[in-house]
């Protein structure tokens, strides 16, 4: 890892000989006024680490971009930019540490519930200081963000494959992967529809921010396997969430617990 925060800063100084770079943090980078984190960076390499440059490059280039940016930009009016305010799930421990001043709000699994404008193919999280320039609570900001998910979901339909023997479904994973495929996790319209085709309760699992696993236990077999899968998938994917798994049932979502 300190290998690769090094490569990283000697690509930076190379490409932004202007600016101020230099690692910060256990694993980060200071970039001027800004810092990022290279976990998902890292993660991102060590699976295709031919692709150095493709996967540090835009990484580096949006995080300039922002230092150009002037205060209407860093903080826009929430009229101008409410339809881009979307929820994302996150790790509640990664987040104290490296986005402690971002609005969060706890879920289950050691998960919580952050908040991010999505523009230009990136996004940013909420700060604070945004609720306080827009004069809206969090709860305001979360009813906001998932308004606009809700939206996301009927404009963009979920699809899956349904793993099934003689017409009984056992699992289901999404075709293809994407930033709020986990995070529709949130809403109990998903919840119906998992259940109508797993049963009354399923297991999920959300490795990563783009993936998820549901099996139902109707056929409790698959756990352990799907359990073990994502502990790996977890521990090698970008954007990674949780190793545990969660409970779907009519109760909502809770943390399932291998008696």
């Amino acid at each position: 890892p300190e290998g690769f925060r090094s490569d990283v800063v000697e690509l930076g100084r190379r490409y932004f000989p202007l600016l101020s770079i230099k690692p910060t943090g256990s694993f980060g980078l200071q970039i001027e006024d800004s810092e990022i984190n290279l976990a998902n960076f890292y993660r991102s390499y060590l699976q295709q680490p031919d692709s150095f440059k493709q996967i540090i490059l835009p990484g580096l280039t949006t995080v300039v971009r922002l230092q150009e940016w002037g205060p209407d930009q860093l903080m826009p009016p929430l009229e101008e930019i409410s339809e881009s305010v979307m929820p994302m799930l996150y790790p509640e421990a990664e987040a104290e540490t490296t986005l402690k001043d971002f609005v969060r709000l706890p879920w289950v699994c050691g998960l919580s519930v952050m908040f991010v404008l999505d523009q230009d193919e990136t996004y940013r999280f909420v700060h604070h200081r945004m609720l306080q320039a827009w004069q809206i609570s969090e709860l305001d900001l979360q009813e906001l963000a998932m308004d606009n998910l809700n939206t996301f979901a009927l404009e963009n339909p979920l699809e899956v494959t349904v793993i099934d023997e003689d017409d009984d479904a056992r699992m289901l994973v999404p075709v293809s992967p994407n930033a709020y495929n986990s995070v529709r996790l949130l809403g109990p319209e998903l919840h119906s529809r998992l259940r109508r085709i797993l049963g009354a309760e399923l297991i999920v699992g959300v490795p990563n921010r783009d993936f998820f696993v549901a099996v139902s236990l109707n056929h409790p077999d698959l756990v352990s396997d799907v359990q073990q899968r994502v502990i790996q998938d977890y521990q090698s994917m970008h954007h990674p969430l949780t190793s545990r798994l969660l409970v779907i049932s009519a109760d909502g979502v809770s943390e399932y617990c291998d008696l």
